[in-house]
């Protein structure tokens, strides 16, 4: 088992740390963009969101690796993290209402025409709000860092 941390001794406490400390901010971005990719296969929102969505995490993801790679730390800005409250939220809204969707056939609950309202107007007013805060805080990202 040579080469897995914490087996063995080929990996030294040091490179463990610095394996863990470049592995957590790309894994959560990756998870932004799986969850974004579901919405977009039960209809919330068309597939190009989603794109400039996950590509926006790739490239920031992209651009820290290679400064970390450069002894550099390249930490995140408040904008960044005011697009991810709104992408969280925008996640929620939809599966709170699919969760409300499934409801209604069992007769628990029935959303009536607030439901469809809430889905076609609501929904998308969210998800421009996040989509024009995801690509905002992209490329004034991209414009602090690249020369």
């Amino acid at each position: 088992m040579h080469g897995l941390p914490g087996r063995g001794n080929c990996a030294s406490p040091k490179s463990r740390l610095r394996l863990r400390e470049t592995d957590g901010p790309a894994r959560r971005q990756s998870d932004d963009g799986r969850r974004v990719i579901l919405l977009v296969r039960w209809g919330a929102f068309p597939a190009w969101v989603a794109v400039i969505i996950v590509s926006r995490e790739f490239a920031i993801t992209g651009l820290r690796l290679l400064a970390a790679n450069k002894g550099v730390v390249l930490p995140s800005e408040k904008l960044g993290k005011h697009k991810m409250i709104w992408q969280i939220v925008v996640v929620i809204y939809f599966l709170l209402l699919l969760a409300i969707r499934e409801l209604g056939p069992a007769r628990w609950f029935t959303a009536g025409a607030w439901g469809s309202q809430a889905w076609a107007i609501g929904g998308p007013v969210l998800m421009v709000a996040a989509l024009g805060l995801t690509v905002y805080s992209g490329v004034g990202y991209l414009w602090k860092i690249v020369p």
